[in-house]
């Protein structure tokens, strides 16, 4: 417990410590120490003193010396619930989340009313407990609603659970509560622009922008927003804007690079898209994967032994599988591709490949390499430009045995072959707009004659018309479907691993694109791919959501066939 002083002593460290905290705010944490030095030696086993001396520390940047003082806090009073507070604060920002949890559910124990500490056990709780975290919020407006941070948080973790009107809600209360926070408005404008409500979502952006117009945040959610619709110089300036405010912002970084590449400017693209794996984006692709060995950076590869390791989809994998070729080329000495199960025996008819190794087996061959890449990495390192696309196609060759296996049930009738999907992959964040809402938008297809129709689509669980073979419940790998689309006369699908099937197989192609984040790849205006070329067909909507003028338009080519 705190030892008992005098009444002067107790003025004196009051002003002390007032002093102290209006340095420290002021920026001031050297001269504040002075005072904190000054009021220890008044009450050198006062818990207060040590726990302003620990608020010096941190301000300096002394994080360890700041964490013994709060400690020492304690240690001579238990329930310093400042100090406590304090040392929550530092454990979370020191990755101890376990160890800050105790100490707010301590604090709270000693005084149930302490809002902070249930804001700051929220936070906490967000990452792994999101349903404890806003029952946290909840708490904390109970004893004060007028916490524009409660609301703005429990905004956010009601977005987690896709209640997005009672998010709304929470979220203009927090506004109301606190008009000039930038980062509010920011948050709206995210939840809107989720929502479609794409010029409310940005005026809130330019309103956190005029609050904070060095915001690299808002910034570059407005720059994807504005990419999202279509509007890429408009994008570009504020990404870069973002960049400038903050050129290590990685997000920023990988949002510019996805607006480049989809504008066909490589060689600043390539070199963004490298931020993809960086620890600080959370929530896209995947982390960068803990492998032995060096990743490769374009060294010089004679008598090398290279590891391609996957990432992303199964259609970047299709479509990047092509740069081995080129690395052994290069001199590699041998090349092993690891990928997922499913794609394995199509990626044994890939020129320049050794071993192709299932990705639950790789196990046994990590320690084997000198070096290991990633794909989608391969066309930074290989100078990848518009102009210089390793586009000799095919790459990639149904087997003799698969194509024999499909031969009997595609051989009956006649006419050209054509094949349909019209469903991608349903956890897409884009599936809503780039999948069609079922088969019956592509029946104006089946009123062209001499044409035999096949389904690839996966899953569907819907009555198919009679003249629609249904190949899909059969397919047991990407092998059996290059075997299948290697007897096609015409794929006709939405975006999809299997597009860039048909592609590798140099199979005519037809893809059916959205208008809404229109998929980098497939680049701007473009009605070919020169990834693909002479086999690819883009369709693109003029309108969003409009896929019947799409289909029109397919069907009346299809006549031409």
């Amino acid at each position: 417990m705190n030892l008992i002083m005098s009444p002067e002593t107790h003025t004196a460290l009051g002003r002390l410590f007032a002093q102290a905290h209006d340095l420290i705010a002021a920026g001031d944490a050297r001269s504040a120490l002075a005072l904190a030095q000054q009021a220890w030696t008044l009450a050198p086993g006062n818990a207060d003193c040590s726990n302003l001396l620990g608020t010096c520390a941190i301000a300096m940047g002394d994080g360890p010396a700041a964490e013994r003082c709060w400690r020492q806090a304690l240690m001579q009073n238990p329930q310093a619930i400042e100090a406590r507070m304090n040392l929550a604060r530092y454990c979370k920002e020191t990755e101890r989340a376990d160890e800050a949890e105790t100490l707010l559910q301590q604090v709270l124990a000693l005084a149930p009313e302490n809002a902070a500490a249930l804001i700051l056990l929220g936070h906490l709780q967000s990452a792994r407990k999101a349903h404890q975290a806003a029952h946290s919020y909840r708490r904390a407006l109970t004893i004060d609603p007028s916490l524009a941070e409660a609301w703005a948080n429990l905004a956010l973790e009601l977005e987690k659970q896709a209640n997005w009107s009672e998010a709304e809600v929470h979220h203009r209360r927090a506004l109301a509560l606190a008009p000039g926070s930038a980062t509010i408005h920011a948050n709206l404008g995210n939840l809107l622009a989720r929502l479609h409500r794409h010029g409310e979502a940005e005026e809130q952006y330019r309103l956190a922008l005029a609050l904070n117009p060095g915001s690299s945040v808002a910034h570059s959610n407005l720059g994807v927003l504005h990419a999202d619709l279509g509007r890429s110089a408009e994008a570009e300036q504020s990404l870069r804007a973002a960049l400038r405010c903050d050129p290590k912002y990685q997000l920023a970084r990988y949002n510019l690079a996805m607006l480049l590449l989809g504008m066909g400017h490589f060689e600043e693209g390539w070199a963004l898209y490298e931020a993809r794996h960086h620890p600080d984006i959370s929530t896209v692709d995947a982390p960068m994967p803990a492998l032995p060995g060096k990743q490769w950076q374009g060294e010089p590869l004679p008598g090398k032994r290279l590891l391609i390791w996957p990432e992303q989809g199964y259609g970047d994998m299709i479509q990047f599988c092509r740069y081995l070729s080129w690395l052994r080329h290069q001199g590699a000495a041998s090349i092993d591709l690891v990928c997922r199960k499913a794609q394995v025996s199509l990626f044994k008819t890939l020129e320049g490949v050794d071993r192709v190794v299932a990705l639950d087996a790789a196990e046994s061959i990590l320690d084997w390499q000198d070096y290991w890449t990633l794909p989608m990495s391969l066309p930074l390192h290989h100078g990848t430009r518009l102009d210089n696309i390793p586009a000799q196609l095919p790459y990639l060759h149904a087997q003799v045995d698969r194509r024999a296996r499909w031969q009997a049930r595609m051989a009956t009738g006649q006419g050209k072959k054509v094949g349909l999907i019209w469903r991608g992959n349903g956890h897409h964040s884009n599936d809503a707009r780039r999948s069609l809402q079922g088969f019956s938008t592509l029946q104006p297809l089946l009123a062209n004659e001499g044409m035999r129709f096949f389904s690839l689509q996966m899953d569907h669980g819907e009555k198919l018309p009679e003249q629609v073979v249904d190949l899909a419940p059969d397919i047991g790998d990407f092998a059996d479907s290059a075997a299948i689309i290697a007897q096609l006369d015409l794929l006709i699908t939405v975006d999809t691993g299997v597009a860039h099937l048909a592609g590798a197989l140099g199979k005519p192609c037809w893809v059916m694109l959205p208008s809404y984040r229109t998929d980098w790849r497939w680049l701007r205006e473009r009605e070919d791919s020169p990834w693909y070329p002479g086999v690819m067909r883009l369709y693109r909507q003029g309108m969003q959501d409009d896929w019947q003028a799409v289909v029109e338009r397919i069907a009346h080519d299809l006549r031409g066939q």
